[in-house]
Formats: structure tokens, C-alpha cells, sequence
């Protein structure tokens, strides 16, 4: 679905969005740094929704040029795949209310990226 269009300016914060949200996984993971997660207590699902949902708007515009539930549904996976791999931790586990927050975020942040992405591609051409 190429309509010819650049890539957004707002977009290109993805790249580092999405280093920036591996990173944290591994330092979750590994225990780097002494990090415990003690210091999200609390807010660890708003933190789910915010941070994979600021990565799916991010993700929309960058691959503009690919239909957005695609992109969507690419990062869902990715997401869900992440959240299985802590059950190979001993100090981390799955929680399934991780998993909804993650992909409500994706979804809810993903589907303003693409609305925006309508409006902007309506004014471009009309």
C-alpha cells in the first residue's frame, strides 16, 4: 500500500522507540544495573500500554508504505512473543493483564497514528 506519500516527520522516533523498549526488556530480564522492578510498582500496566502503544504510533508512520493493521498485528505479535519469553526467567513471570495492556496500548496509540495518517493523506490530496 504505497500512496506515494513520505514518511512522517513524526515517525522518526521509532527507531529509538523501539531500541529504547528491547532495552528495557533486557534490563528487566537480565536484572541489570540492580533493577528490580520495584520501581514501577503500581504503574507497571499504564507502563505497558504507554510504551508498547507509543512504539505502535511510532511504527504506523514509519512503515507508511504498509497497511496499518499489518503493522499493527506485527507488533501485537512481537509484543505477545516478548511477554512469553519472561516465563524463561525465574524472577519474571507472565502475567496476562501485561499482555491486554500491551495490546490495548498498541492498538488504541496504533489507531490514532492512523487516523492521523487518513487526515494528513486527505489533505495532501484534496
Amino acid at each position: 500500500m504505497n500512496s506515494g506519500a513520505s514518511r512522517p516527520r513524526w515517525s522518526v522516533g521509532f527507531p529509538l522507540a523501539a531500541a529504547a523498549a528491547v532495552l528495557l526488556g533486557v534490563i528487566a530480564d537480565f536484572r541489570l544495573f540492580g533493577f528490580d522492578g520495584a520501581v514501577f510498582a503500581g504503574h507497571d500496566k499504564v507502563l505497558h500500554f504507554a510504551l508498547y502503544g507509543g512504539c505502535a504510533f511510532l511504527a504506523v508512520g514509519w512503515f507508511h508504505d504498509r497497511k496499518p493493521l499489518d503493522v499493527l498485528a506485527a507488533t501485537s505479535v512481537l509484543v505477545i512473543l516478548e511477554e512469553l519469553s519472561q516465563g524463561l526467567f525465574s524472577h519474571r513471570s507472565l502475567d496476562p493483564f501485561d499482555v491486554i495492556s500491551s495490546v490495548a496500548g498498541i492498538f488504541v496509540c496504533g489507531g490514532l497514528a492512523w487516523w492521523i495518517s487518513l487526515m494528513r493523506r486527505a489533505s495532501v490530496e484534496g
